[in-house]
């Protein structure tokens, strides 16, 4: 998908559409890995619905009263939705991450296709032999490597240079 800037209106049959770059990974110099947040139909409609959380009317008063004298009210306001919203793709990637490395959406039947199509990764393990592994290397990533990684990477830092 190409990026015509943020908020770029791409989508022709939907002009609501609005694709939001949220993140981006360049691997070797060459290759990347974005992400990107869609939002169907009106932006403002959205955040009068995020808006409206007692969260964020809370939020809101002590932004105001906080920041109110050294700013416009209204362009205080824009501010406050901007940084809502960032908030909001905040917790919607907090979210993902914390679902992706679910057990069970990890080793779930869509992952196992996946894993299989001869155009992604063209995987021979039957599905069973593919569950229990992708499983296991996740209790054993959550439970032991990543703890090892970050006490050697700490280590690293501690040697003199």
């Amino acid at each position: 998908m190409n990026n015509m800037g943020i908020f770029s209106k791409q989508d022709k049959k939907n002009a609501d559409t609005i694709f939001f770059p949220l993140s981006y990974l360049i691997i070797d110099g060459e290759k990347k890995l974005d992400i990107e947040a869609i939002i169907y139909g009106s932006l403002e409609s959205l955040l009068n619905i995020i808006l409206s959380a007692p969260f964020y009317k809370m939020l809101w008063n002590d932004v105001k009263e906080k920041f109110g004298k050294d700013v416009d009210e209204k362009e205080l306001y824009k501010v406050f939705k901007f940084f809502t919203l960032m908030l909001t793709f905040a917790k919607v990637l907090e979210d993902t991450k914390n679902r992706l490395l679910e057990p069970s959406i990890l080793a779930s039947e869509q992952r196992y296709i996946l894993y299989r199509n001869k155009d992604f990764f063209d995987g021979k393990l039957d599905e069973t032999t593919f569950r229990k592994l992708i499983t296991e290397m996740l209790i054993y990533y959550v439970s032991e490597f990543y703890e090892k990684y970050v006490k050697n990477e700490e280590q690293k830092g501690e040697q003199p240079k």
